[in-house]
């Protein structure tokens, strides 16, 4: 860790519009801008005899951006789809963070044209996640399926002058349905990570992207039943 990191500091500034046409069922847009003082970022601290991460507070940072998002039964489109509902959010995102003028100077000593910001430690510019549900009261069923991803993301600072290392976009895929059976007992399938993309996480050198490490992590499924008391 570090001892001498300061509490980082925001200001937030929110705009929401909001319509709501059925029970359960919304529309919204956002514009939203936040400003961050001492706003901190992990790093890779290499010499000659050790490497460290750790982390150090940046002068200031500030990021703006707008969401949309929806949730709504499809039962519009016909009656037979009334079991369905669907939920989708979508933000996306600027941000930058002043970068220190020494370490500017280090960077621009192999990339003149490096600009003076960049984006925000852990901040992707975009994020998209979409749910999809089906209900049966009649049968004791719902299923429910997700999916997520988002943009690339800085998760590592390099200072002098080597080039930092960001997360990829990676899909995700989680299902779960629900079974009741008679009036005590209820199946619960979980299945997690459908897709098992690629973590993986990279880093630019002169126009060329290089891998500095990639994995994946399985899928993983769970099977259960819980008795109602």
């Amino acid at each position: 860790g570090n001892t001498a990191l300061n509490r980082t500091k925001i200001v937030n500034i929110d705009n929401r519009f909001e319509v709501y046409p059925g029970l359960g069922e919304l529309f919204s847009f956002s514009l939203f801008y936040k400003h961050f003082t001492d706003p901190i970022e992990q790093v890779i601290i290499s010499t000659s005899s050790n490497t460290e991460i750790t982390w150090k507070n940046v002068d200031r940072a500030q990021l703006f951006g707008l969401e949309l998002e929806m949730k709504k039964n499809l039962g519009f489109l016909s009656e037979r789809l009334n079991a369905f509902n669907i939920a989708f959010n979508a933000t996306y995102i600027q941000s930058a963070t002043s970068i220190a003028e020494d370490e500017l100077m280090e960077i621009r000593s192999t990339d003149p044209d490096h600009k003076d910001t960049r984006p925000i430690y852990g901040q992707s510019p975009y994020i998209i996640n979409n749910t999809l549900n089906y209900t049966n009261d009649s049968l004791g069923l719902s299923i429910n399926t997700g999916f997520n991803i988002s943009g690339p993301k800085l998760v590592l600072i390099t200072p002098g002058g080597t080039p930092d290392i960001y997360d990829q976009p990676r899909a995700s895929v989680d299902l779960s349905v629900n079974k009741s059976i008679g009036n005590r007992f209820t199946l619960k399938l979980k299945a997690q990570n459908l897709l098992d993309s690629q973590f993986r996480q990279t880093y630019d050198f002169k126009g060329d992207v290089y891998n500095f490490q990639t994995y994946t992590t399985g899928r993983t499924f769970t099977l259960g039943l819980s008795l109602n008391l």
